[in-house]
């Protein structure tokens, strides 16, 4: 009872403060502002409606009506590139709107980058230029360019700047690039450019003078490094990530301390940050430190997991295949399985694995591998692969041949044929592909080293293996394969002093842990017949402990002393010789087709 009464009392005090504050009687007009303020909320609201229907074609048509009311709104005009990108938003109406507000830097930037993706590249450039026209050329004759200012460079023009080189790199438009340039430095300072415009104003300047090298060119280079170096000296609260594409053009100009100076010195602003962590990664790649690598991307993962609440499917692809290509077991294994379950395995990764179990004689799961590569050309590649390591070289044979049949143009394909041909027994296809290389080797120095090499194992044809080599070495003069063919040869002519050079560079260049087994068992053989036993001793020792598959460790032990019991020599495993020396990488992945 006493609660009824409650309610009663609450409801009727409700009642009258209602009310007290109610509108007075009387006509009401609504302002224009107020007609369009709620036009624009029910636009919005359609919007949204038939966006989350998906149904894409009414939601442009007010998203129209929106960006006509709202032309400077960054997060519509976004709305605007992003269904554009989706195919939905018309091209013209997306245009209309860039050329009437080329004052805005940021949405000229947004609508072109959107262009940029649909691959409108004349348009995109198009709507970049007509917006840096806006600022640099004078509204009529005898007044100054909008832009003039001795003392500002606004941000927001020099992000329409990056586009703008963004794309003439992208495009190789160098020379109208340069004339863009000396036009916006005509009325704009550069001691004003912030460390971001000065990397890319570096980057295009290096690439520029790659593509064509002129003196203006190569002074400007020397400026923008000179800048870089001046704005990392000054106190600054840097914590750009830098591409590696960027760090690798630095180091073909001999600038390794910037380089470094770039990729460490968000450590001392922002020692916590995922951009420092993958600056530190590519430090590390820069200095070939694949360990720290991988502690810097997995000090990576942590932090963004930590602030995104999610594993980042394509660092967690990287770490895995950093650990594949440091040969870290333990991190391989700790890995796979998580890229497996979160489908970031892709076919690069998948490969790796397979080359992986191969390499440890698990053809099992070799095969398992092997079956998620899901291009056709590589999966077969690794199947041959698998065939070779299991003796069945007929049935490699029929794969290789079908590869080559298929790519005709794809040079591996056919040594690889000529090589299970040959451990097939199959003497007649092997001279069939010796022949058709014969014919091609003059253009082509991968089979100059095939041909050369095979003459070496058999002692025949050295003079002309000689010149083979030799051509193939002036086309790639630091590639170990062709060092170390270009090696053997000489020892099979007893040139053995100039053998035992060739075969050092080799050893110095090569990072292959399969073939540096086989360079070290030449470099043995050579060392030996120089009379040079200890070192020769020293180099089986070596070629044995990397446990490569390409190497007969067997016939390696032989050459050294036997032990005693006292000295015992211990046991190596992969004791069987493996064919197929490429089987670590596709033939395009060194070009990085993945």
């Amino acid at each position: 009872m006493r609660k009824s009464a409650a309610v009663v009392f609450l409801s009727l005090f409700l009642f009258c403060c209602m009310a007290e504050v109610s509108f007075p009687p009387g006509k009401y007009e609504v302002t224009e502002t107020g007609r369009k303020n709620a036009e624009f909320m029910q636009d919005s609201a359609m919007f949204y409606y038939y966006t989350r229907k998906k149904k894409f074609r009414e939601s442009v048509q007010y998203l129209e009506k929106i960006l006509d009311k709202k032309p400077h709104s960054e997060y519509w005009v976004y709305w605007g590139a992003r269904m554009y990108e989706d195919g939905f938003f018309p091209e013209k109406t997306l245009l209309e709107i860039a050329g009437r507000h080329p004052e805005s830097p940021v949405l000229c930037g947004i609508f072109a980058e959107a262009s940029w993706q649909k691959n409108n590249k004349t348009v995109a450039l198009e709507i970049v230029e007509k917006s840096l026209a806006y600022f640099l050329d004078p509204p009529s004759v005898g007044e100054e360019p909008r832009g003039k200012d001795p003392e500002v460079f606004p941000e927001n023009f020099q992000l329409l700047l990056r586009i703008y080189l963004s794309f003439v790199k992208q495009n190789s438009s160098f020379l109208k690039g340069d004339a863009m340039l000396e036009k916006v430095f005509r009325y704009f300072p550069r001691r004003k450019l912030t460390e971001h415009t000065l990397i890319h104003l570096t980057e295009y300047f290096i690439l520029s003078e790659n593509s064509g090298k002129t003196p203006e060119r190569t002074k400007n280079t020397s400026l923008y490094l000179n800048m870089l170096k001046e704005k990392l000296l000054a106190p600054n609260m840097f914590h750009r990530e830098v591409s590696s594409g960027f760090i690798l053009l630095l180091l073909t100009k001999n600038e390794s301390e910037l380089a470094e100076h770039l990729l460490t010195e968000s450590l001392l602003t922002n020692p916590y940050t995922q951009t420092t962590f993958r600056n530190l990664f590519l430090y590390y790649m820069m200095l070939d430190q694949k360990e720290n690598m991988i502690r810097a991307i997995a000090h990576e993962i942590v932090l963004h997991s930590l602030n995104k609440k999610q594993l980042p499917g394509d660092k967690l692809a990287l770490l895995l295949s950093t650990a594949f290509d440091s040969e870290n077991e333990k991190e391989i294994k700790g890995n796979l399985d998580r890229v497996v379950r979160m489908g970031a395995l892709n076919d690069e990764l998948a490969y790796k694995a397979s080359a992986y179990y191969l390499d440890k004689k698990d053809y099992a799961n070799a095969r398992v591998y092997s079956s998620r590569i899901r291009k056709q050309q590589y999966r077969d590649l690794m199947t041959g692969f698998i065939l070779t390591g299991e003796g069945k070289h007929k049935q490699a044979l029929s794969v290789f041949m079908r590869l080559e049949q298929e790519h005709p143009q794809n040079n591996l394909f056919k040594i690889l044929a000529a090589e299970s041909a040959r451990d097939a027994g199959e003497s007649e296809i092997e001279r069939q592909f010796r022949n058709e290389m014969l014919l091609k080797s003059d253009k082509n120095a991968d089979f100059q080293n095939y041909i050369g090499y095979t003459w070496a194992e058999q002692g025949i044809n050295l003079d002309q293996a000689e010149k083979y080599i030799t051509a193939a070495l002036k086309h790639a003069p630091e590639d170990p394969a062709y060092l170390d063919s270009m090696a053997w040869v000489l020892y099979q002519k007893k040139a053995y002093r100039r053998a035992k050079g060739f075969i050092l560079k080799a050893l110095q260049l090569c990072k292959d842990r399969n073939a540096r087994g086989v360079l070290l068992d030449h470099a043995g053989d050579i060392l030996h017949a120089l009379g040079e036993k200890r070192g020769a001793m020293k180099f089986w020792q070596q070629a044995v402990q990397t446990g490569s598959n390409e190497l007969s460790v067997d016939s390696v032990l032989k050459k050294l002393p036997r032990p005693t019991a006292a000295d015992p020599v211990r046991k190596v495993q992969n004791p069987e010789s493996k064919a197929g020396d490429r089987k670590n990488a596709p033939p395009e992945l060194e070009t990085k087709v993945f």
